[in-house]
């Protein structure tokens, strides 16, 4: 009796238990209609998706000769880190490098206690010498704010950097966002100390998108390298990372 009523209660969770929605496709860069009803023998229509933010996924529309392109895909959250990896040419660009060192004295740690260690997302090395810390977040901090908890984090990568600048990378469709500098002050307003700054950078998705088609692989491959520079530089810019009007 006790077995098959555990049974039929199982059979009631895995009935009640909903179903996980499939994310949903916005084609946000559609191609122009004449574009589409003007398909050459061997063209067909794929699309590439360049972020994904919880189940919504942005796509950008896409005209291929290649039978087996079937369109770029990205993992949730998007693929930041393997295309500013491939951009990035002239550097030694790590993932994950090395925590920054928080230790409890050997001598006052009664209750042997672990230090927290945060990890930057990427260490960034010229000619094996370390230059400074970035980290990647996927909400649009240009639109929405950034959260005291993320600056926090910041600051210390700045303070453990050479440079004592970070960077934070983070995703935006906006077409005006552009650098954010705050600044980490010394709290004694008498000390002439450089204070530390934290930068906080949008990646332009609509123009990332642009750069990274394949039929235009070569041509492009000079914008790609300036937008990596400047997606890495430790100074801000005042003016977006991307031209306003640009036509690639």
């Amino acid at each position: 009796m006790q077995r098959k009523l555990i049974s039929r209660i199982e059979l009631l969770e895995t009935r009640m238990t909903p179903k996980k929605p499939h994310p949903w496709v916005f084609i946000s860069h559609p191609l122009p209609d004449e574009r589409l009803v003007d398909l050459k023998p061997g063209e067909r229509l794929v699309l590439d998706y360049f972020r994904q933010d919880s189940l919504l996924i942005n796509a950008a529309e896409r005209v291929t000769t290649d039978p087996m392109d079937h369109g770029r895909r990205c993992e949730p959250e998007g693929y930041l880190e393997d295309v500013i990896r491939e951009l990035h040419e002239d550097c030694y660009f790590r993932s994950r490098g090395g925590s920054c060192k928080f230790a409890y004295a050997p001598d006052a740690n009664p209750r042997q206690r672990r230090a927290p260690a945060p990890r930057p997302d990427y260490a960034l090395f010229y000619n094996k010498v370390l230059h400074g810390f970035l980290d990647a977040k996927y909400r649009d901090v240009w639109e929405r704010g950034l959260p005291a908890e993320w600056l926090y984090q910041l600051s210390i990568y700045a303070l453990a950097s050479p440079s004592e600048v970070s960077v934070l990378l983070y995703a935006s469709m906006s077409t005006e966002a552009r650098d954010e500098r705050i600044e980490v002050r010394q709290p004694a307003t008498w000390s002439n100390k450089r204070p530390a700054s934290v930068i906080l950078r949008p990646v332009p998705l609509t123009y990332l998108a642009e750069l990274l088609d394949p039929d235009r692989s070569t041509s492009l491959a000079g914008d790609r390298r300036r937008l990596a520079h400047q997606l890495v530089a430790p100074r801000t810019r005042k003016t977006t990372c991307w031209p306003l009007d640009h036509h690639v």
